[in-house]
Formats: C-alpha cells, sequence, structure tokens
C-alpha cells in the first residue's frame, strides 16, 4: 500500500479529512509545530490549527505545554479511535434496527370469511399460546369440534384456557370441562377467541355464514378482554 492517495482515502473511510490524513501521515515521521507541519503535510496554514485541534479530540495526537506546541502521535490512538468509530456505528445500527422493528410491529387487521381460512387461522393462534386463552362461544358452533384437540394439546403444556359458553353449546363442550374453566352466559352477541392478550379473533354469524376478524392492534385486544371479563363475572360455572 505504497501509493499515498489510496493511504488518505482509506483514512477518509474512517471519517478522518484529507486535511487530517495527511498531517497525521506527516507525523508519523517526525513530530513538528504548526508552521513545519503545514510546510511538511502541504495543508495551508490557515486550516493547520482547526485540523489540528481536530484531531486531538479524536485522540489521534498530543501536543506540549511549550510555545510554540509540539504536536505527537498519541501511541494506540488510532485503535482506539477504531474502536470508538465501531461502537457509534454499533449504537447507530442499534438505532436503526430498533426503529425497523417498531415500523415492522404496526398493528395488522384482517377480514376473513372463507371456512377454512378462519380455522386455519384459530389453529395458528391456538398453537402458539403460552399463558392464556380465552373463548366466547355463543352457539353450537363449528369451532367446538375442530378446535378440542388442539385445547387439550395446549393445556397439557400448562397453557390457561377460560370457555364461556352459551347453553345451547353445552353438549359440544362437556368433552373439555377437565381441561378448560368453562362458564355459562347468556349475554353473548358473537364469539371470539383471545390468546396471550396479544391478539383477537372476533367471529361474527350471519345467515350466510361467518366472518371473522383477527387483529394484534392493542386497543382492540384491550377492548374484547373487557368485553370477555365483563360476560365471565355475569356467567355462571358449569355444574
Amino acid at each position: 500500500m505504497n501509493n499515498i492517495n489510496e493511504v488518505i482515502r482509506l483514512f477518509r473511510d474512517l471519517n478522518l479529512s484529507e486535511a487530517e490524513a495527511k498531517i497525521y501521515l506527516t507525523l508519523i515521521n517526525n513530530s513538528g509545530n504548526a508552521k513545519e507541519l503545514s510546510k511538511r503535510s502541504n495543508v495551508p496554514y490557515t486550516k493547520i490549527y482547526g485540523t489540528l485541534s481536530s484531531l486531538e479530540r479524536k485522540g489521534l495526537i498530543y501536543s506540549s505545554n511549550e510555545r510554540p506546541k509540539i504536536y505527537y502521535i498519541k501511541e494506540g490512538g488510532l485503535e482506539e479511535y477504531r474502536a470508538r468509530m465501531q461502537k457509534e456505528l454499533y449504537e447507530k445500527y442499534e438505532k436503526i434496527k430498533q426503529f425497523l422493528k417498531k415500523e415492522g410491529e404496526k398493528p395488522s387487521i384482517w377480514i376473513m370469511k372463507n371456512y377454512d381460512e378462519i380455522l386455519n387461522k384459530v389453529h395458528e393462534m391456538l398453537l402458539k399460546s403460552k399463558n392464556e386463552i380465552k373463548i366466547a362461544i355463543p352457539g353450537q358452533l363449528f369451532l367446538v369440534e375442530k378446535i378440542a384437540p388442539i385445547i387439550i394439546a395446549v393445556r397439557n403444556r400448562g397453557v390457561k384456557v377460560n370457555i364461556l359458553i352459551s347453553e345451547s353449546a353445552l353438549s359440544s363442550i362437556r368433552c373439555l370441562s377437565e381441561l378448560a374453566s368453562i362458564r355459562v352466559g347468556d349475554m353473548m352477541f358473537g364469539g371470539g377467541i383471545i390468546v396471550d392478550n396479544s391478539e383477537v379473533m372476533i367471529l361474527v354469524y350471519a345467515s350466510n355464514g361467518v366472518t371473522a376478524l383477527w387483529a394484534d392492534h392493542a386497543g382492540l385486544v384491550e377492548m374484547a378482554n373487557a368485553y370477555f371479563n365483563f360476560l365471565w363475572s355475569k356467567s355462571k360455572a358449569l355444574i
């Protein structure tokens, strides 16, 4: 790497100016005062003091207390500067990563009307549960028999399961009575599932089929949670 211009370019990649690079390379050969360094490095004298001060702030050189000041290469300064640059770059990278993470975590809302799509999403929600599942079943629904095996599986790994049902769904749900807390209520206007207080699926029934709204929007999850908890408090335990 004998080409001095190539070395200066590499220094510039380290966030040093061309003048700083020239002065630093000049000081490697010999110390000197501002006037001498300006002459030896071909850095204009009008720039020399500002450039020397910048190199001192970066910890690459130091100066004596005499007049005129004599400037020297700081031993280990380049390695310390590299370490600081790496740290600053890492901190900037972490900030960018956190920003992108937040951008990627914007809440999602999906509307589904296809039976298989709804069922697949329900399965996905239940299978990835870690702490708690809340299920509201207002009628004799297709969900009951389809989710029973998954409820058994997640309950066996310690997930708490609360199921709120209407009288008409009793016959389908008794098979789960030993695996879940089940209560009976009569004020439900729709069904739904809340998993780990982080995502919700709201089920709306009509004569032409079922429509599902899935969301991980904190506000919607909170509203669904409040509604479920209210109904739960007004319901009675399954006997």
